[in-house]
């Protein structure tokens, strides 16, 4: 199911007393309540595409294949809250060039007023 082990030691029987609770569902990010008794692997129907990043009770945890293209990650026993969320570099980039484009416009429009008022 997995393309490469688990760091946990996880059973091979589905635990009988795990929840789980989707506690907030957007397009670029969902968020999962669990609770296990056993240590687990919580496999989502979510794409393991590039950009998706989750966190373990707010720690970053690895994201691992499953079932050829799924996201799973590894749950330890107890209670803990998973989030996902979609943070591709593109974005990142593609934003400090928007930023550096408007800041270029502001700058040589400033300079334009300034050479306008003085040639007056």
């Amino acid at each position: 199911i997995l393309e490469q082990q688990p760091a946990l030691t996880i059973g091979g029987d589905i635990p009988t007393d795990a929840s789980t609770i989707v506690s907030t569902f957007a397009p670029e990010s969902f968020t999962i309540n669990i609770r296990t008794a056993t240590n687990a692997m919580l496999s989502v129907a979510q794409p393991d595409y590039p950009g998706w990043i989750a966190t373990l009770d707010g720690n970053p945890v690895p994201i691992l294949r499953a079932y050829g293209a799924l996201a799973a990650v590894e749950i330890p026993a107890g209670d803990h809250t998973v989030i996902f969320r979609y943070e591709p570099l593109s974005y990142k980039i593609g934003a400090m060039i928007s930023l550096l484009a408007w800041a270029s416009v502001v700058i040589l429009g400033g300079i334009q007023l300034f050479r306008r008022k003085t040639n007056e």
